[in-house]
């Protein structure tokens, strides 16, 4: 592995740890601070989504867009007598697994999740710009104009990156992490076990020492 290899590889680790701010181009020595219980963070710094933290999370890493986050979390508008909650995967019995950006959620929700930790839990207070907005959410009832409030738990995630130059073309989801740094260079020869699905015909290809050996199977 060369010096530029050896840069790349720190520029990545700082981004994902959140001590790079890959868009400002800036270290920020403060992502690096110990949480407390009680911190409160304007995330988008226009005051229009709030976080504060209510359990501290583990180690330094967060969550970025494409990632499969798995969550807990209760959604209220209103205030006072009026507070109602809206949203909630307590129904379900079990934790939800949402993927950052794909639109299931608001944008302010989507913001302040790009900013937690793993066993990290808050408070988010989110503005109706960064919510539901003029037309609100008629089907959960929430009016126009309405601020959200949330609880939010992050329990775990998958990491998911983009490695195409299209928007999410190729996304590539991390399921076992590898104890090594080193990664393959142009024209490196790889050897790799891989299980594909073609979705139209529901069919899963194998390589030869995954899944029972090689060719196809339809299910």
């Amino acid at each position: 592995m060369d010096l530029d290899d050896d840069v790349d590889d720190i520029m990545n680790t700082e981004t994902a740890m959140g001590g790079f701010d890959e868009d400002e181009g800036e270290f920020n020595p403060a992502d690096f601070k110990d949480d407390a219980t009680g911190d409160e963070m304007d995330v988008l710094k226009d005051g229009t989504v709030k976080k504060k933290l209510i359990r501290v999370g583990n180690g330094y890493e967060k969550p970025k867009k494409h990632y499969e986050v798995f969550i807990n979390y209760t959604g209220w508008f209103g205030e006072g007598d009026n507070k109602r909650e809206f949203d909630s995967n307590s129904a379900e019995g079990k934790t939800r697994s949402y993927t950052i950006g794909s639109g299931g959620m608001c944008e302010g929700f989507d913001a302040a999740l790009k900013q937690m930790k793993k066993g990290e839990k808050a408070k988010l207070t989110i503005a109706a710009s960064k919510a539901y907005g003029e037309e609100g959410w008629p089907e959960r009832s929430v009016p126009p104009n309405a601020v959200l409030e949330y609880e939010v738990e992050v329990d775990d995630w998958y990491n998911v990156e983009e490695v195409s130059q299209t928007n999410g073309g190729v996304l590539v989801k991390t399921i076992e992490d590898s104890a090594h740094w080193e990664k393959p260079r142009d024209e490196d020869a790889v050897f790799v076990r891989y299980r594909l699905r073609l979705l139209e015909d529901d069919i899963w290809l194998y390589s030869e020492g995954y899944g029972g050996g090689g060719g196809a199977e339809k299910e």
